[in-house]
């Protein structure tokens, strides 16, 4: 049997930005799977906000509350505007159609795109997209970020913007942040780095 894990314990902070890094099949992905209760650990303990896992049930509403994902293909919705990717994760909290339209409306603004609302992803550039996808996890005010290779598929200048906007509002806001990346500056950048090596930490650093 492959353990995509091995005998893994970690623990991070309130507030930190943490760099999770490691060769691609290190395990970042799969740890982050498990952080976001994506996942489920076949065997060890998971603890998020002070609560083990069997009391974060059910995990679909604990994610849409307390957990916004960025990934590397930033996964809008082509037939929908921007404005309207930006409120997705509102439905699951049954928030009404004005306060969804407001929310998405600053989010937009803080990322720098309210003035492209009503465009669709397919008229945007890359880095737009990946700025609106931002945005979006924001959408619930989640006390987690989880970013999975979030600047990977961006050239190295539009990467570095999404970079700062990434780092400033999860400063801004408070949250709690773990970006899996093979980029070097995103470690440098953040409070501590988790080094992976065939599912076990290598190194831990400052």
């Amino acid at each position: 049997m492959i353990k995509a894990l091995n005998g893994l314990s970690c623990q991070i902070k309130a507030g930190e930005i943490v760099a999770l890094t490691g060769p691609s099949g290190s395990g970042k992905t799969t740890l982050l799977s498990i952080m976001g209760l994506i996942d489920t650990p076949t065997q060890g303990e998971v603890w998020l906000l002070g609560k083990p896992l069997k009391e974060l049930k059910p995990f679909d509403k604990f994610r849409a509350i307390h957990i916004g994902f960025i990934f590397q293909l930033h996964h809008l919705m082509p037939h929908i505007n921007t404005l309207g990717n930006v409120e997705i994760p509102m439905f699951s909290l049954e928030r009404s159609h004005k306060k969804r339209r407001q929310k998405a409306y600053e989010l937009l603004e803080a990322v720098g795109l309210d003035h492209k609302a009503h465009i669709y992803p397919t008229n945007l550039s890359g880095g737009e997209r990946q700025r609106v996808a931002v945005a979006r996890a924001f959408a619930n005010s989640p006390r987690i970020i989880l970013a999975d290779e979030p600047t990977g598929n961006l050239d190295s200048e539009t990467g570095e913007l999404v970079l700062e906007l990434i780092l400033n509002q999860c400063r801004v806001r408070g949250n709690t942040v773990v970006i899996a990346t093979h980029n070097s500056e995103i470690a440098d950048r953040s409070d501590r780095t988790i080094r992976l090596k065939n599912g076990r930490i290598g190194t831990l650093g400052n």
